[in-house]
């Protein structure tokens, strides 16, 4: 049993760094996936509470043919919502802003991940009577 225990806390581990790992390699969108990503996080300025991908007026459809063109032209996504919240105010955005009250949110699955190790190592301690 001790052994059962001690091989699935060593696969948890793992298999977390590898969600981790993964998670951070992959994290390459294509232009058109930016562009979609960008229209729903930026909000209509004429519409209430619409993002520009969503909404119909021509106002939207301009702001979001100009998010393609800034994308076209090597634009990081915060240098893009950063142009926008220049000429709208950060109420332009329809995500959170992150911010230091929010960093626990951010830091949470590493505490999370460290707390899995630290549980994992200390039950393979007591098992061989490291302790």
């Amino acid at each position: 049993m001790a052994d059962f225990r001690r091989r699935t806390g060593g696969l948890v581990t793992v298999v977390l760094l590898a969600v981790v790992v993964f998670g951070v390699i992959a994290d390459h969108p294509t232009p058109d996936e930016r562009l979609a990503s960008l229209g729903d996080r930026i909000a209509c300025p004429v519409c209430d509470g619409a993002s520009i991908a969503d909404s119909p007026s021509t106002y939207a459809r301009d702001m979001l043919s100009l998010v393609e063109e800034q994308i076209a032209q090597g634009w990081s996504d915060e240098e893009i919502m950063t142009y926008f919240e220049a000429r709208y105010t950060d109420a332009i955005r329809l995500d959170a802003p992150a911010d230091s009250s929010r960093l626990l949110l951010w830091l949470a699955p590493l505490g999370v991940a460290g707390a899995g190790a630290y549980l994992a190592l200390g039950t393979r301690r007591r098992e061989h009577g490291d302790a």
